[in-house]
């Protein structure tokens, strides 16, 4: 119960918070006031400010699972995972053993190297370029990326839990950057990589895992800015962001008319346009946690 109190008592930004007889009462959120008006019921989620009349709902749905995990729980570990051995690295200047997939995507030369991007010809993973992932400076596993009209996308060795790990932040740590961008994929951290945004992580998608949140967690990072795909759903952001800001400082940020943080980036860099300040934070609280009623 007291977890779910004091999530409710972040998520809200309640100030003056105070808890009795099932019911926090705190200053208005909605409002400037100098003593408590306003209440929400711990059982039912119903809120109501006596002073200027708002009432509602808090939804929560999802926030009585929320789970604190300690920083100190150990993290499950995969071992024994070997790049194929028709591996073959791109970064050595021989435009044949770049394939055009990657030419077309402008990856530069500096990204194949910084990540050691490789290319499979033949075997399992025949035209696929090969990602390896790295964690405590070793070879984690890898994602093989379909060039061709092949049936998977995407492969990964047998074992390989990419839910245990978080893309770039070996370099992140040793950087001890403290600001970190947050997106869905590995593209989306080489195109930013390349043009100067190299505290960029990926999580694999638009869910992040416990493990990867303590990962971040240990990481000693302070801020994260999230800049997910165009197509991502609000519940899918919601669920990241109430995560995320239980232990970070949070900005949730749009690409909007863009569709991924890559094509807008190399778009905005063209036009020298673009500024991190001009990527507005997301009005979650009112969109998303309360859901306000009429009357």
């Amino acid at each position: 119960m007291r977890d779910l109190r004091d999530v409710i008592i972040q998520k809200l930004n309640l100030q003056q918070a105070r808890f009795a007889n099932k019911e926090i009462r705190s200053l208005c959120p909605f409002h400037s006031e100098k003593h408590p008006s306003f209440s929400v019921n711990i059982e039912t989620g119903f809120y109501f400010c006596q002073s200027c009349k708002a009432k509602g709902k808090v939804s929560l749905r999802g926030i009585a699972k929320l789970t604190l995990p300690t920083i100190d729980k150990p993290i499950e570990i995969v071992r024994n995972i070997d790049l194929p051995k028709e591996y073959v690295v791109c970064y050595d200047n021989r435009k044949y053993k770049i394939p055009k997939y990657l030419r077309d995507r402008s990856i530069s030369l500096e990204v194949l190297r910084q990540f050691n991007i490789g290319f499979c010809s033949t075997g399992y993973y025949k035209n696929r370029i090969i990602i390896p992932i790295f964690d405590n400076s070793k070879l984690a596993g890898f994602i093989a990326r379909a060039i061709l009209n092949q049936k998977n996308k995407y492969l990964y060795p047998r074992g390989f839990k990419k839910s245990l790990f978080v893309f770039n932040l070996d370099y992140c740590i040793k950087e001890k950057y403290d600001e970190i961008f947050l997106t869905e994929g590995v593209f989306d951290v080489f195109n930013l990589y390349q043009q100067g945004f190299r505290n960029t992580l990926a999580i694999f998608g638009k869910i992040i895992s416990e493990k990867q949140l303590l990962k971040l967690r240990r990481a000693k990072i302070s801020k994260i800015n999230v800049l997910l795909d165009l197509d991502v759903k609000e519940k899918e952001l919601y669920s990241l962001y109430s995560k995320l800001s239980l232990f970070f400082d949070v900005d949730v940020m749009t690409c909007f008319p863009y569709k991924d943080p890559g094509e807008m980036i190399k778009e905005q860099i063209d036009q020298s346009i673009f500024n991190k300040s001009r990527l507005t934070k997301i009005g979650l609280l009112k969109n998303s946690l309360l859901e306000e009623t009429n009357g």
